[in-house]
């Protein structure tokens, strides 16, 4: 298997395309929430472990370029969508809870997002 950063990047995309059409199954009546759950997490955890092997290949902390900087703010909005995600996820876990409502699109809900930060 390539451990190159951007092959990692591509098996991480891939995991989290494949969380969203899981949850697209669930909404849609495929999968139950129970298989959703189990199917979540297993993927979660395929996930996290990709994660942690692309911040080993990479050599670096992605939090470097912004701790300390007084410009953090603008250095941030200078920055792609993968180091600000890889930033994220070397800071917090963030988790999407499945909705509480029937299968179908619903409204976006804050309620189901939970953030921690990691210690």
């Amino acid at each position: 298997m390539d451990s190159t950063p951007a092959a990692l990047a591509r098996e991480a995309n891939a995991l989290r395309a494949r969380i969203r059409e899981a949850k697209d199954l669930w909404e849609s009546g495929v999968l139950s929430a129970v298989d959703l759950k189990t199917r979540h997490a297993r993927l979660a955890e395929q996930l996290a472990a990709v994660q942690g092997k692309l911040r080993s290949a990479s050599g670096r902390n992605p939090v470097a370029d912004l701790a300390g900087r007084a410009d953090a703010a603008e250095v941030w909005a200078g920055l792609d969508l993968g180091r600000r995600r890889a930033i994220l996820e070397t800071l917090m876990t963030v988790s999407v809870l499945p909705l509480a409502k029937p299968p179908g699109r619903a409204p976006f809900d804050p309620d189901t997002i939970r953030i921690a930060w990691r210690n």
